[in-house]
């Protein structure tokens, strides 16, 4: 009979991506417009009649870009893990300033650029606490480390307002196991070793054998 499907927990990615979402939630010029779903910051961005945010900006996408893992530990399945994820971040001036203002935030001369300091911002957030502990479901560490590695901006000055964009890189280390993932799926069986004797021949007394070979067998 085979064995019953197991349960597993919620995987870590989804978790490192909330977690970065609840620490920028609220502590930037951002507010809430926070988001962890490329098609609701869509929707936000485009604004609509059912949408009261009007497509206010400026506005946060957490997303993951990919992950790198290497197997350390065979037996137990364990591999060490960096996950590399992006926060998209869209500004403009006029949101920015009024983003500033609603969580009781100083915009001062030295600080005019609204794209740079949003960046500024959310790098600070996430970089001081680099184990992802204080925006954790229970307060346990999330990763074993999380590193800036780059940012690229972008700007367009056609529409009604002046927008600019960018893209913050991130990576954070993390470990996982999978040996609780049952199978019921034999090992290969690739060689056997066998006793034998030519048809119409006497069996040899006990204790002897005629022939042993090795037989390889054949894997479809």
């Amino acid at each position: 009979m085979a064995d019953e499907a197991p349960t597993f927990p919620s995987g870590p990615l989804g978790a490192i991506l909330r977690a970065i979402r609840t620490r920028l939630l609220g502590q930037t010029a951002a507010a809430a417009r926070v988001f962890t779903n490329r098609t609701e910051a869509l929707q936000h961005l485009a604004g609509g009649e059912d949408d009261d945010s009007g497509g206010e900006l400026p506005c946060i996408l957490v997303r993951l870009g990919s992950e790198d893992g290497t197997r350390k530990n065979p037996a137990a399945a364990r591999y060490e893990n960096t996950a590399n994820f992006a926060v998209e971040v869209i500004v403009s001036r006029t949101g920015f300033e009024a983003g500033v203002a609603a969580v009781g935030m100083d915009l001062s001369e030295s600080e005019s650029d609204a794209l740079t300091d949003l960046v500024w911002h959310v790098k600070g957030l996430i970089l001081s606490d680099p184990r992802l502990e204080k925006s954790s479901l229970d307060g346990a560490p999330l990763v074993a480390d999380t590193r800036y590695t780059r940012t690229d901006f972008a700007f367009d000055s056609k529409g009604e307002q002046p927008l600019g964009s960018a893209v913050v890189n991130f990576q954070c280390d993390y470990s996982e196991t999978f040996a609780h993932w049952k199978t019921t799926r034999a090992a290969p069986f690739e060689k056997a070793h066998t006793d034998w004797q030519a048809a119409g021949t006497t069996p040899p007394p006990d204790g002897e054998r005629t022939a042993r070979d090795e037989v390889a067998v054949p894997q479809v």
